[in-house]
């Protein structure tokens, strides 16, 4: 369940995500099979990216996306931002990957 009261059920399964020029094959997923009103009657979401620490994760990963493709070696950290765009303007959100330097 979610902050905003709403759930959803189904199960979980591998498949590549692809974030940009970079992939993560076979990374746990979760599947929606069921969804409770409130979520289903959002019209403006259209699924969840999974950002939860992993402790908070229903799905039993051990670590993020961001912290697998890190591990990878696909990103050279595991800082990520992410603006989401606004459904008016067509949704276009973007992720920036960085570094932080030491000072």
């Amino acid at each position: 369940s979610y902050g905003d009261g709403s759930s959803v059920r189904g199960y979980t399964a591998l498949d590549a995500v692809h974030l940009g020029n970079v992939t993560q094959p076979q990374q746990l997923i979760g599947l929606v099979t069921q969804e409770t009103p409130e979520f289903a009657s959002d019209k403006i979401l259209d699924g969840i990216f999974g950002l939860a620490f992993p402790p908070l994760a229903y799905t039993g990963i051990k670590a993020s996306i961001v912290q697998d493709l890190h591990m990878a070696g696909s990103i050279p950290s595991p800082i990520v931002s992410f603006h989401l765009g606004h459904s008016r303007d067509g949704g276009k959100g973007e992720i920036v990957r960085t570094t932080l330097k030491a000072s």
